[in-house]
């Protein structure tokens, strides 16, 4: 008898139930103001290319690799300037 593992569940959903979403505005100016590419933004972020484009445009709402990806790719910036509580 093969048992599979029970997976997490979805890390966005995870998020959204917190009612932790990126700051999207804010992280345009970020991106902007570095003068990054989609590309630069995932490569800094530490994910693919398409999903830095869902984050910026607005698909992909939060989630353990969003939130860490963009802690990571603005190492410098306040954890509540990126993100926002919507609870």
């Amino acid at each position: 008898l093969f048992i599979l593992p029970s997976t997490e569940p979805k890390s966005s959903k995870m998020c959204s139930e917190v009612g932790l979403v990126p700051n999207l505005g804010y992280i345009k100016i970020l991106i902007k103001n570095r003068g990054w590419s989609g590309s630069e933004l995932s490569r800094h972020m530490g994910v693919s290319v398409t999903e830095a484009n869902r984050v910026i445009r607005g698909a992909r709402r939060g989630g353990k690799k969003v939130i860490g990806g963009l802690i990571k790719a603005f190492p410098d910036e306040k954890w509540s300037d990126l993100f926002l509580n919507q609870r």
